[in-house]
């Protein structure tokens, strides 16, 4: 979450008060955030690893990539 985001509904804690209901929305929109973040943190650790392996093996067979695993259109 931005700090853009934090202040926003800081404010509107202030102003308005926070429901309970508006207080799920906000934890389920950040956890929705925050897995697509570990899904991309995962990738790249497979990619290191890959590479890894490769370089340890004196760099037989083709080279990994991670642009192969990476996901367009975001």
């Amino acid at each position: 979450m931005s700090l853009k985001e934090l202040a926003a509904i800081n404010d509107e804690m202030l102003q308005e008060g926070l429901s309970d209901e508006r207080a799920v929305v906000l934890m389920q929109e950040q956890i929705e955030r925050l897995a697509e973040k570990a899904s991309e943190i995962e990738m790249l650790i497979q990619y290191l690893q890959a590479k890894c392996q490769w370089i340890q093996s004196g760099k037989r067979g083709a080279e990994p990539s991670f642009l192969c695993g990476a996901k367009y259109g975001r």
